[in-house]
């Protein structure tokens, strides 16, 4: 995509001096070296007769401070982080971090796909879309959205330990993003070319291990009717991502240690055994060390595991400023799922996403984003369709007016909560998800009395 600055607005003489770096285009694909696919044009921007080729490896930021691609320091008009473009789903998209919002065809909009055609301005600089040229090879590698601090972070600490070749472990909350994580580190190393395999070791019970991680012949057992390869020959000259490693029992544990310390294997059924070339990740969200105290995990496993050098990945809480691009990336998804026309998220509704402590993490905004989605059946997505897990699991089968407006919407969810709990305003509030002051004030605007709700 080509996209020519408007030189008219004074900013021209600063946006030419910009040198923009060239690194690798992804998203849903990756571009190695442009002789490797020429059919893969990368995104250009040409300004002020200054062409700059760029293939997004991280996101182009747009804003006045002088650390954005795009930096436009001489404009009070311009946010510090205005507004970002990034390539996603196979088109590129914008996404306004200013709360602001930004001039698409002259009309103010907070996230849009980006195409030919388009006039798009930031603050007293203007800039066209004169052409349309992203294509993707599909590829293994999924992204980590995010320019935070935490996720700068994060990146550092994948790409110090990734190329070391030793195993990796992984801590963190419950739906962070840790087999992302994991996937990142496998990228990043040079058995990239090599196969990433993931498993959740909840599953690895003491009669099933040998079979999952080892695998069989045929014949070993009365229902092998053919050859099983186990998890470590399906990652052989890859990665092996083992999910919720605190959940093994000391048996397997034990069986996982001599894998790991041999470089061999043996399935079931076999006479002698194989070598195995795999590297190991692992993660879990509970204090390994803790449970070698307790007795509950091997400490010759922890440090084989590396387990004492964890990176830590984030909790959503700690990233807060990168929820407005998980939320358009989810609700993209999910549009393209439900094959519908577009919705867009309102601006107050990405302030309360951002505002929400978030106890589920990325998890739990992507379910949140896919209930509104369905839900929601106006172009822009009020706060009042985003609710936590638990009002969203009691909403359900419930009498709510889904197609009418917000307020009609509200309006329902208090009442069923309120029924729910007999007028009880402070055990409705956390059913509603919102404080009980909040409920109070709702139910005085609404004009509901919780003592119609009181049933003796």
């Amino acid at each position: 995509m080509n996209i020519v600055i408007d030189g008219g607005g004074g900013e021209g003489a600063v946006i030419e001096e910009l040198k923009l770096p060239l690194t690798r285009i992804h998203n849903g694909g990756t571009l190695s070296e442009a002789q490797d696919a020429p059919s893969i044009v990368p995104l250009s921007l040409r300004i002020d007769r200054s062409d700059f080729e760029i293939r997004l490896d991280h996101l182009l930021y747009i804003g006045r401070s002088p650390k954005n691609e795009f930096a436009l320091p001489a404009d009070e008009t311009v946010s510090w982080r205005h507004c970002v473009v990034y390539p996603d789903l196979g088109h590129v998209r914008l996404v306004d971090l200013s709360g602001r919002g930004v001039l698409l065809d002259g009309n103010r909009v907070y996230q849009s796909a980006l195409r030919p055609g388009m006039v798009l301005t930031v603050g007293r600089t203007t800039m066209r879309v004169v052409g349309q040229g992203l294509r993707f090879v599909p590829s293994a590698k999924k992204p980590m959205l995010g320019d935070s601090a935490a996720m700068r972070h994060l990146r550092s600490e994948i790409d110090l330990f990734a190329p070391l070749g030793r195993p990796v472990h992984l801590f963190g909350e419950s739906g962070t993003g840790k087999e992302l994580a994991a996937n990142a580190v496998h990228h990043a190393s040079r058995r990239a070319v090599g196969p990433f395999v993931a498993h959740n070791c909840a599953s690895l019970t003491e009669q099933l291990a040998d079979n999952e991680l080892f695998g069989h012949e045929r014949g070993a057992f009365t229902s092998a009717q053919g050859q099983h390869c186990g998890l470590f020959e399906q990652a052989n000259g890859g990665t092996l991502f083992l999910d919720e490693i605190a959940d093994l029992s000391l048996p397997v544990q034990a069986k996982l240690l001599r894998a790991i310390q041999e470089g061999t294997i043996r399935p079931l059924g076999a006479r002698s055994d194989r070598p195995v070339d795999v590297r190991i990740v692992t993660a879990t969200n509970r204090d390994l060390r803790a449970l070698v105290a307790e007795g509950k995990f091997r400490e010759d496993l922890f440090y084989r595991l590396r387990a004492d050098c964890r990176i830590v990945v984030p909790p959503l809480r700690e990233r807060r400023e990168d929820i407005p691009l998980l939320a358009v990336h989810f609700l993209d998804a999910a549009l393209a799922d439900m094959k519908v026309a577009d919705k867009a998220l309102a601006s107050e509704a990405i302030g309360a996403l951002q505002a929400y402590h978030w106890p589920g993490n990325v998890r739990e905004l992507q379910g949140m984003i896919e209930y509104a989605a369905v839900r929601c059946p106006h172009p822009r997505i009020e706060v009042i369709y985003f609710w936590p897990a638990s009002t969203r699991r009691f909403l359900d089968g419930k009498a709510i007016r889904w197609q009418g407006s917000p307020a009609e919407v509200a309006r329902d969810v208090i009442a069923a909560a309120l029924r729910e709990t007999r007028g009880n305003v402070q055990r409705a509030a956390p059913i509603v998800g919102i404080s009980w002051r909040t409920l109070y004030r709702k139910m005085q605007e609404f004009g509901i009395d919780a003592d119609s709700f009181r049933r003796p």
